[in-house]
């Protein structure tokens, strides 16, 4: 019943971070192979959950809060390749391992704050910082979805 309810509430979600991760329209005849690429990334986030957490419901997926930080990245490493006179498919594989690097030095480092047990620490940001940083989290998830229901750039 899990897994039914995971895949029924992820693939349409995983097919819109694509798009909003990747959201410079160069990248529109990829799309189709980064949202596959999404698809891979969820499976293997999945795959870990389920065999290291001890919560049987736990649910790996791209998380709404990396869209921020994967979408600046693309964008702004794919603006600096090309202004370099790159072409194409080095942008793609530039963006793809900036990317790349940077979720896995998020991972590296979650996991040892977890490791330090310095999770605690996190509860001495004040509130109105963790508000502000939600509530645009919650303003860049809208706009994005204005902008691809409209196909009008938002920023």
């Amino acid at each position: 019943v899990f897994g039914m309810i995971n895949f029924i509430i992820c693939v349409p979600t995983l097919i819109s971070y694509a798009a909003i991760v990747f959201r410079v329209r160069d990248f529109d005849p990829e799309m189709p192979s980064l949202t596959k690429l999404f698809f891979l990334s969820s499976s293997v986030h999945q795959l870990i959950f389920s065999l290291v957490s001890s919560l049987p419901f736990a649910v790996g997926q791209v998380q709404d809060v990396g869209l921020l930080f994967l979408s600046q990245i693309a964008t702004h490493t794919f603006y600096l390749a090309t202004t370099a006179g790159h072409a194409y498919p080095e942008v793609l594989a530039t963006v793809l391992v900036a990317c790349a690097g940077a979720t896995a030095i998020t991972g590296a480092l979650v996991w040892l704050v977890g490791f330090l047990r310095l999770s605690g620490y996190v509860q001495l940001l004040p509130l109105p910082v963790v508000g502000g940083y939600l509530g645009y989290i919650g303003y860049f998830c809208l706009a994005a979805g204005a902008s691809l229901g409209t196909g009008l750039t938002i920023e």
